[in-house]
């Protein structure tokens, strides 16, 4: 399917607009598990420490860390941008 201009940005800000509720549903996960966990800080650490950063690291637009998937939605969210871009300038 080939999308038009205007399609085209609509999808860009609908991928932001999703990425940005993904990273709020996980801050809400964090609250959740850390009042569950109560005392027992291990369960909440672990998540933390892995799941929950891995997820965080690779949907942010600070992903650059070393903890960073290579590829990760903010690398694919640029690429797809630039190809956008340069579309448009050939046309």
């Amino acid at each position: 399917m080939i999308l038009n201009k205007e399609e085209r940005e609509m999808a860009f800000e609908k991928l932001d607009n999703l990425r940005n509720e993904m990273l709020e549903n996980l801050s809400e996960m964090e609250e959740i598990i850390k009042e569950l966990a109560g005392e027992n800080r291990m369960v909440f650490e672990r998540a933390k420490a892995y799941w929950h950063t891995h997820v965080k690291n690779n949907l942010s637009a600070d992903a650059d860390s070393f903890l960073g998937s290579m590829i990760n939605f903010e690398s694919t969210f640029k690429e797809l941008k630039e190809q956008y871009e340069e579309d448009n300038n050939d046309s």
